[in-house]
């Protein structure tokens, strides 16, 4: 492990503020953070926040083309980085600074404070846009500062705790794992990110070290079962970013001492609302609202409706952003004031379901348009769509969820201009090259028109009622050299319904996802007799490089396997980051 002080923690982020001072960078000015997850990104946030600017998170995994377009809307006056992507062509060299320089032997520099104001920018999140555009959530000190000091009084975190912090910064809910411990005192494993997309490193992580407080998507969670994980004693487990089903949470219930369910779009900051979940609790709500936190159940005129019935949540108090980065037209259509007696208060119109509960306890129920989320992430449907309709010859597309085994999945329907013929691999290589991975969609249909409703939208209810192809031998030919790979092959396509054309199509290309490998793993181990990890499978993604690895260990698969497991959990455990006192 790698241990990182408050005290070394401290000089670090002092001698990054100290630069960006000398840079002249002063409140509500943006600075992008593109660093792997280390203890150096931490002290860049950090740093930031020292400065009394504002960070924005880049995540280096993101496509270029999504990076370029956050860099130039926020108007970036400095990207902090480390020396592997120094040399970057997204960036301009005079707003580059080599963060590894600065941090490798900080001085024990004092940096004037700042003259910081509550409604200052403290970050600034983007999030998917139905205009086909990100858009970025300014979130102001004000509400950084609410949002921790409740963290802190309820679920409740302290200098004892011991937090694993595993989310990308790109995703609100990073706050949690990095900034509240700080205030606390506790001390933060910083996960890194092989261990993150492999549920056996996390399981590893979790079962080697103290760990206190997990917060994860219930996508996160399911894997975490999937992989065999058996609980963990005195954690306090935290669900957030998908609905959590009862099912779910009565199998948490069973391996962790506490469990909150915790609800919060990024415009009111991280979480907004939660509930502890009990073995009595009768059902599953989000619960009631943090602190300086009020909501409002509005129906379509936006007048409140009674206890019981549905109607839009409104959420307002201190937790309500500045607003979205230069989209004033947006900002007058989401944030809206509304009065009580005399005080007047921003709320901000959520667009999701929800009805308060004679307990004064929320429950939701779905969307009042195209939003979805995918392992937490959330998505406007129409950026997707817009991207697939910039393609040459698709003449409309529209994209819905459904769940394949179990697990919700993107489906796009599309439709082409007259005498077009288009594969859907030049559709997916341009999805990839805007779009981050959780966006592109896992499959892909061609439609000859898509119904519509009588308003001349498009039927999304009609979409749903269309039956995905479950076999694709039909629909390809698949070239296999050896038996290793028809055996692969007849997997992909009979049991996973994956979209392969060649052997050198990549699993996650072809549709699969961190939950789908799970599946995957059990059904190659069942086939080959052996046993492997999902690191592996990670790291073969292809029918010909799964193949090309099983056929050279031969026989003594099995115990190779269990080495390669072991060294690539005990590569990831040292590259454990920990900040502690």
């Amino acid at each position: 492990d790698k241990v990182l002080s408050y005290t070394k923690l401290d000089k670090m982020s002092n001698s990054i503020a100290k630069c960006l001072l000398e840079r002249g960078i002063t409140s509500n000015q943006f600075v992008g953070i593109y660093l792997d997850r280390s203890e150096t990104m931490l002290a860049s946030i950090v740093g930031v926040l020292k400065a009394g600017a504002a960070y924005v998170p880049l995540d280096p995994h993101f496509p270029k083309d999504r990076i370029e377009l956050i860099c130039n809307d926020a108007s970036l006056v400095t990207i902090l980085t480390e020396q592997k992507y120094c040399d970057s062509d997204l960036f301009k060299s005079e707003q580059v600074v080599n963060v590894d320089a600065l941090v490798t032997t900080p001085q024990n520099n004092k940096v004037p404070t700042p003259s910081i104001h509550l409604t200052d920018t403290a970050y600034m999140i983007y999030t998917s846009g139905s205009t086909g555009k990100p858009k970025g959530v300014k979130i102001s000190h004000g509400n950084l500062a609410n949002f921790i000091l409740s963290m802190l009084d309820d679920p409740g975190i302290n200098e004892r705790d011991n937090i694993l912090a595993i989310t990308t910064i790109s995703f609100d809910i990073h706050i949690l794992e990095l900034l509240v411990p700080l205030i606390a005192g506790s001390t933060i494993y910083i996960a890194p990110r092989e261990a993150v997309s492999d549920p056996d490193s996390l399981v590893s992580l979790l079962s080697s070290n103290p760990i206190t407080l997990l917060q994860a998507t219930p996508t996160t969670w399911k894997m975490l079962n999937a992989s065999g994980w058996k609980g963990h004693n005195g954690l306090t487990a935290l669900s957030g970013g998908e609905s959590l089903s009862k099912e779910l949470a009565t199998n948490l219930l069973t391996k962790c001492d506490k469990l909150y369910n915790m609800y919060g779009p990024t415009e009111t900051t991280v979480w907004s609302t939660m509930a502890q979940i009990t073995i009595k609790t009768p059902a599953i709500t989000i619960g009631k609202p943090i602190a300086n936190t009020s909501i409002r159940i509005v129906d379509k005129w936006g007048i409140q409706v009674p206890i019981g019935c549905w109607g839009e949540l409104l959420i307002g108090g201190d937790g309500v952003a500045t607003g979205y980065h230069n989209r004033p037209e947006l900002n007058s259509d989401r944030f809206i004031q509304l009065t009580n007696g005399l005080i007047s208060d921003t709320f901000y119109k959520t667009g999701d379901i929800c009805r308060l509960l004679a307990d004064s306890n929320l429950e939701c129920a779905g969307r009042v348009d195209n939003q979805v989320k995918i392992r937490g992430f959330r998505i406007e449907l129409e950026e997707i769509e817009n991207a697939i309709q910039s393609v040459p010859g698709v003449k409309n597309a529209a994209v819905i969820i459904k769940n394949e085994q179990n697990i919700p999945i993107l489906v796009a329907c599309i439709t082409l201009k007259p005498s077009v013929t288009l594969e859907i691999d030049p559709i997916r290589l341009l999805l990839q090259k805007q779009l981050p991975e959780y966006m592109v969609p896992s499959r892909f249909l061609f439609l000859e028109s898509l119904p519509m409703t009588p308003n001349s939208k498009v039927d999304r209810k009609a979409l749903q009622s269309i039956e995905l192809p479950k076999n694709y031998t039909e629909m390809i030919s698949i070239s296999t050299n050896t038996e290793t790979e028809k055996k692969i092959t007849d997997i992909w396509v009979n049991k996973l319904s994956l979209s392969v054309h060649t052997p050198d199509d990549n699993f996650f290309d072809a549709g699969g996802n961190s939950l789908l490998i799970l599946t995957y793993k059990d059904l190659l181990q069942k086939e080959f007799h052996c046993e492997l990890s999902t690191t592996l499978l990670f790291q073969y993604t292809t029918i010909r490089s799964l193949s090309e690895y099983l056929n050279s260990k031969g026989m003594n698969e099995s115990l190779q396997a269990k080495k390669d497991r072991a060294s690539m959990q005990k590569q990831a455990l040292s590259s454990l980051k920990r900040v502690r006192k």
